[in-house]
Order: C-alpha cells, then sequence, then structure tokens
C-alpha cells in the first residue's frame, strides 16, 4: 500500500489505474461483485487524482516552475512541482516586512532559500528544468550548484516568454496572488483593523475626515535620465491597483525632485477634476518638507486645497504636514505610521519598476543598434519578447528566432555580437 501511495504522489496514475481496472475485470468474471465494486472505487479516486494532477499539455516533462506576488510589504511565493506532466505537489513562503527589495531581489532569495537554505530538494528530486517568471541575481552560480548537487546532471532555469511553459508560470504566479490574498485578508479580518487604523490616522494627522482614499506620489530616476513618477492609491487600507498610474516626468530639470513631484501632482489632481472623479482624502508624497512645500501652491491654483496633504520622509520616518513646524513622530509600532509606510513603499516599488523598464529599453536599443540588419522594429520585437538584454544575450539562436521577424541564422548573428570581447 506504502509502494502504491508513493508512486501516485510521483505522478503514476495510468499505470496504477491500469492495474485496478485489470482487477475489476478478473473479479468480474469470478463472480466476486463486492471486490469489483471496491476496484471501480479504486478507479473513480485514481482518475479524481489524475484530474488535479494534470497540467495543461505538460508533454510528460519534469519541472519546478516558480511565482511569486506582493502587497506593499507582504509577499508570497509558489513553487509547483510538476514530475511526468502532472502536479504533485506545491510549497509555498509568505514574506513580510518588505521594503526596497525588488521583484528580481524577492524572487532570488525565495529561490535561494527554497534550494539551498532550507534543503527543500534532494539530489534525486532535482527536475533539470525550473520555469521563472524573470531572471533573478546570481542564476548562474545557483545553476551550476545545484547541477552538482544533482549528480553532474545540469540544472537549467528558464524564463519563458510565451507559449506553454509561459502560461505554467502564470498559473504559479496565480497560485501566489491567491496566497497572498488569503494572507491579507486574513490580517484585514483577524484585526478588523481597516476603519481603526483609518480613524488613528485621522487623529494622528489631525485631519477634517477620515482618510479612505488616499494616493501616494514617488519619483524615480536613473542619475538624471528615465525620470519617471509613479501613483497608487489605497482605499479603505487596501490596495486599488486599477487606480495605480505611472508616467514620465515631461520638465526639463532632471533630477529636481521637487518639481518632478510638484508636476505630477498637478497633472493628476488637474485629469481628475477634468473627468470629475473623485479626488482622495489624503495625498502623501514621498519625500519631506521640499515636496510639501512645492506641492501646496499647485493644490491652492488648482482650487484643490482642501485636500490634505503629507509627506513621509524615509530617514527617520517622520511626516511632515501643512501647518506644523515640527514633523509629526510616531512610534514605529503605530499602526498608523506602518500603514502609511506600506502605501509609500508600494508606490516606491511602482516607479522603481516602471523607471527599470525604461532603462532596460533604452539599453536594449544602444546595444542592438550596432547589429546590421537588427532596425528599430526588430529591436522593438526583441524588447518585447525577452524584455532585456541579458535575456537575449543569455538566448539560444533558437529562441532569439521564435521572436517575430527573426531566423536562427539573424539569431546567432545578434549572439556573436552581444558575446564578442569588448
Amino acid at each position: 500500500m506504502i509502494a502504491e501511495i508513493v508512486r501516485i504522489l510521483e505522478g503514476d496514475t495510468e499505470a496504477l489505474r491500469r492495474e485496478a481496472q485489470a482487477r475489476m475485470e478478473d473479479a468480474s468474471r469470478s463472480l466476486r461483485f463486492e471486490d469489483a465494486a471496491r476496484e471501480r472505487d479504486v478507479l473513480k479516486g485514481l482518475d479524481s487524482i489524475a484530474r488535479e494532477q494534470r497540467m495543461e499539455s505538460a508533454k510528460g516533462w519534469s519541472r519546478d516552475v516558480l511565482g511569486v506576488a506582493r502587497d506593499g510589504t507582504l509577499a508570497a511565493a509558489v513553487v509547483l512541482r510538476v514530475r511526468k506532466g502532472k502536479l504533485i505537489g506545491r510549497e509555498s513562503h509568505r514574506f513580510s516586512g518588505l521594503g526596497d527589495e525588488t521583484d528580481e531581489d524577492l524572487l532570488g532569495a525565495f529561490t535561494s532559500l527554497y534550494y539551498l537554505g532550507r534543503g527543500a530538494n534532494v539530489e534525486g528530486e532535482l527536475p533539470r528544468e525550473i520555469l521563472l517568471p524573470t531572471a533573478i541575481p546570481d542564476q548562474g552560480v545557483l545553476e551550476e550548484v545545484l547541477s552538482e548537487r544533482r549528480g553532474g546532471r545540469r540544472v537549467r532555469f528558464h524564463v519563458p516568454a510565451r507559449g506553454e511553459k509561459r502560461r505554467m508560470t502564470d498559473l504559479a504566479a496565480a497560485n501566489a496572488r491567491h496566497l497572498l490574498e488569503e494572507r491579507v485578508t486574513a490580517l484585514e479580518v483577524a484585526s478588523d483593523r481597516a476603519d481603526s487604523v483609518l480613524y488613528e490616522l485621522q487623529d494622528r494627522l489631525d485631519l477634517m475626515v477620515v482618510p479612505r482614499l488616499i494616493a501616494c506620489f514617488d519619483i524615480s530616476h536613473t542619475q538624471g535620465s528615465e525620470l519617471v513618477a509613479s501613483v497608487v492609491t489605497f482605499e479603505n487600507g487596501v490596495p486599488k491597483r486599477s487606480q495605480y498610474r505611472h508616467m514620465r516626468i515631461r520638465g526639463e530639470w532632471t533630477n529636481d525632485d521637487f518639481r518632478s513631484m510638484a508636476e505630477v501632482v498637478e497633472r493628476y489632481v488637474s485629469r481628475k477634476l477634468r473627468e470629475g472623479e473623485p479626488l482622495p482624502e489624503l495625498l502623501l508624497l514621498d519625500g519631506g518638507k521640499g515636496q510639501l512645500s512645492a506641492v501646496r501652491p499647485v493644490l491652492a491654483a488648482l482650487g484643490a486645497g482642501e485636500i490634505a496633504l503629507a509627506a513621509l520622509a524615509k530617514r527617520n520616518e517622520e511626516i511632515y504636514v501643512p501647518g506644523r513646524n515640527e514633523p509629526v513622530r510616531l512610534s514605529r509600532r503605530d499602526p498608523a505610521l506602518r500603514l502609511l509606510q506600506r502605501i509609500r513603499n508600494e508606490a516606491h516599488r511602482v516607479a522603481i519598476g516602471y523607471n527599470r523598464k525604461l532603462r532596460g529599453r533604452r539599453t536594449l536599443r544602444s546595444e542592438l543598434s550596432d547589429i546590421p540588419g537588427i532596425g528599430p522594429e526588430r529591436q522593438r520585437a526583441l524588447l518585447s519578447h525577452f524584455g532585456s538584454v541579458r535575456r537575449v544575450r543569455e538566448a539560444t539562436p533558437e529562441e532569439i528566432a521564435e521572436a517575430p521577424g527573426f531566423s536562427k541564422a539573424l539569431g546567432e548573428r545578434v549572439i556573436n555580437h552581444l558575446r564578442a570581447p569588448g
């Protein structure tokens, strides 16, 4: 019985089904109807397990599929273990107290934790392929370590761009999102804190109304280039992702955060007024006195000076509000401060992500522009297909040939150029 259970866990349900089918038919021929009925129930159970395990067109391969999801300072990561084309298990991990870590850093930390730190996979269990939603730091080093653990047989990390493998990483990401949503909901229900924290925030900042709708602004740039801004919206203490926005700064002032913050707030509020949409009860700025001073006259000029305004400075987590000479200082454990931190960190994450996306496009196009036969349209095709120049450089000519407008020969030309010394 234990041996058969192990075979089920390994995904070998089809062979067990054939054996049960043969036993049922033999019992029927021998008029042992009770035994036949018992084997019939076994068949039904195996069919049910097979449906649970089956992944779309998995072609009998064995691989691990990783996915992550993030909500402010909380995150969840999932590993789907597929063996012989069947899903035989799911392992997960939750993160909390996150700060400025990027999604790539988070995924890299979880990958190292799962395969090295916890020793979750011994040599015989490691698959030959591990699918990731995005590339991770030190990916090559980790591949070498895991290949040694697999007895010298190669373990390969792969970031699929489309097709069946991409659908599998999307499935893992959906699992992580569900896990994270369960976690966030449990926290909110357990403490019933959404309303109480907002009331506390109103009291701490001496606001006229409860700030049920909060919009937070952050600026990000790379040494003055790719100057972008993000706007994230929280309603009743919960992210409202449909209202998330990011934009490029139009002004010609490179790394002047004050003027950039004034521009993005002016554009955001102007659009809300123009389209008749409800304005937030609180605008939260990532910064300090300078950002606050730059934004106040903008709101006054728009006739929106009644909107509550606050700036959260990173260094000491001090809150600057209009009309007070000294910042508001709250305990690091104060739920009101922690809510503001969560919102600010989410805005920071979105801004950095957009900045990196633009920087990746610029880097990709600049490195590809010197290759004969790679014009703007093919550069865009590679960008859309791979997402970064690093992924293009690590790809094979066959993988590049999958991008629109490319052939294997053109893929070889791209690889030879990108991998050339100097």
